[in-house]
């Protein structure tokens, strides 16, 4: 969430700094996501080569250089691929880590673990944004500001690289890959079971594409229309620049409501836990969207009329329908 979010409270310092067009600017904000897409393509298969902690700590690696290296942008080109290397080191975490802890998770607890799980996105965003306004109230100028907001990813990623160190190998993995006294070590340090009463679970057979998408369509079907739902409401992420380009509050306020937005945004995961063993996930995914869809329309012809309030509001439910979506994607793809 940090890594992502932080150049919305930037960008307008940024792009001003790196005198970047309005085409730089626009690459700028959403070129993660396109590196997002490689990532997620290249190292989820690789994952399932080398294991899902081999590749935890790649991402974050990749995360780590790439806030690093924004921080330090000449020019706007140089932000934008810097900010399409972090891209790809979301897209790798994002496909990998619900896998791991899927795998690593209870039966019976795996759905509330993984909606949980969401909740590292606004917790994130809410450090970005935070970090932003602090520098701001401290005197910063905004040619240095964006580069220490940018910069201090690298914190969370060398913090996140010290605790997924520790962590096991998947055991679902290990136990497809036949390393049995790995798998009974990768339970027992996730369970404190003594190994020799761990006992083997089935063994996972490989399935062609074809019998997956025949065996679990209407799942991936879900799970598909969930993330194209939360796709569409990414268009909040940018609400500091969208409230400072329109001028309707200054750049600190503009925080402060951005700040208020991903507090709001959190109760969209909880309303997943609290209601997906009660109502099922198929209608969260549908309110969520509903939802998204309704705001989508409301800020598109009516944000140059409302009022900040009734605009920061509404983006807020655009965002608390996005997590909807998102962690209910999260609970039916494990």
């Amino acid at each position: 969430g940090f890594d992502l979010i932080n150049i919305s409270a930037v960008l307008g310092f940024a792009a001003k700094s790196l005198h970047a067009t309005s085409l730089e600017t626009g690459l700028i904000a959403s070129f993660t996501f396109g590196g997002a897409i490689a990532g997620a393509i290249i190292f989820g298969a690789i994952a399932d080569r080398i294991g899902k902690k081999e590749v935890f700590l790649i991402d974050i690696g990749v995360f780590l250089f790439g806030a690093l290296f924004s921080a330090l942008s000449q020019n706007a080109i140089e932000l934008i691929i810097f900010r399409g290397i972090i891209g790809i080191g979301f897209g790798a975490d994002i496909v990998t880590a619900p896998i791991f802890l899927a795998d690593s998770s209870p039966v019976k607890r795996r759905g509330s673990v993984m909606a949980a799980s969401a909740f590292g996105w606004p917790a994130g965003a809410l450090t970005g944004v935070g970090s932003a306004f602090l520098l701001y109230s401290l005197g910063i100028e905004p040619a240095l500001l964006w580069r220490y907001v940018l910069g201090l990813g690298v914190i969370p990623a060398l913090a996140v690289i010290l605790i997924r160190s520790r962590l096991p190998e998947s055991p679902r993995w290990l136990l497809a890959k036949g390393r049995i006294d790995g798998y009974k070590k990768s339970v027992a340090m996730l369970t404190g079971m003594q190994p020799d009463k761990i006992e083997l679970q089935p063994p996972m057979h490989k399935t062609s594409y074809r019998s997956l998408f025949r065996n679990y369509g209407a799942p991936l079907a879900y799970s598909v229309a969930a993330w194209l739902a939360a796709s569409a409401a990414f268009p909040t992420a940018y609400v500091p620049t969208i409230l400072s380009s329109l001028r309707l509050v200054g750049y600190a306020e503009s925080l402060g409501f951005t700040a208020l937005i991903w507090v709001i945004t959190g109760f969209g995961t909880l309303t997943v836990l609290a209601l997906q063993d009660i109502i099922g996930r198929k209608p969260l995914i549908l309110t969520g969207t509903a939802i998204i869809g309704i705001t989508n329309l409301l800020l598109a012809f009516g944000i140059g009329k409302f009022s900040v309030l009734s605009i920061v509001g509404l983006f807020a439910l655009n965002l608390y329908g996005d997590f909807m979506c998102v962690a209910t994607a999260y609970t039916i793809q494990s």
